[in-house]
């Protein structure tokens, strides 16, 4: 089966309902089997799970709670592609986890996703919008072959690695000392 991992709180401002809806009409319209994985605890927890069994997905979706930082990148490599359906977000760790493990990623246009996702390295929708989430979603499971693993890697490392974030502040700071 197809993997889509989300990895963060389990509250309102991360899109959780957003996902479970997106992901009912992802699997409603599917030609394979897909399951969605859920990382994290929040007060919407007991709320997720319920929406899930009223959509007639729980079977498809599993909550794995909170999960040691360690195992992040275990189940991030065994997905497809990461998730992030924030209402708001200001940075998206997550993605930059996936993008570093080389999965593309689908994420709202809320603040912090559209500074790290590109086109080759996923999809960005509006935030709120449960069909153009499902379409994108179903967009990057459909053509794989769109996202190089590697590109995708290159991009993250280059951008976000901490040498490489360190050397930019001290070439700014240098820069703003001279003048």
């Amino acid at each position: 089966p197809s993997r889509i991992l989300y990895v963060g709180g389990i509250n309102k401002p991360k899109g959780i309902d957003h996902l479970l809806r997106a992901a009912k009409g992802l699997l409603e319209a599917a030609h394979q089997p897909i399951e969605v994985l859920l990382i994290g605890e929040g007060e919407q927890d007991k709320r997720a799970r319920t929406l899930a069994t009223q959509l007639g997905i729980g079977d498809a979706v599993t909550f794995l709670g909170k999960r040691p930082n360690t195992e992040i990148p275990l189940w991030m490599n065994a997905c497809d592609l990461v998730v992030l359906p924030s209402l708001s977000e200001g940075f998206g760790v997550a993605l930059i986890e996936a993008m570093a493990c080389g999965k593309p990623v689908v994420a709202t246009r809320c603040g912090g996703p559209e500074d790290i996702v590109t086109a080759n390295t996923g999809i960005l929708v509006p935030p709120g919008d449960e069909i153009a989430l499902a379409k994108a979603l179903h967009d990057v499971l459909s053509d794989q072959d769109r996202f190089d693993p590697r590109k995708i890697r290159r991009r993250a490392v280059a951008n976000y690695a901490y040498g490489n974030i360190a050397s930019g502040i001290t070439k700014v700071y240098r820069e703003v000392v001279r003048a």
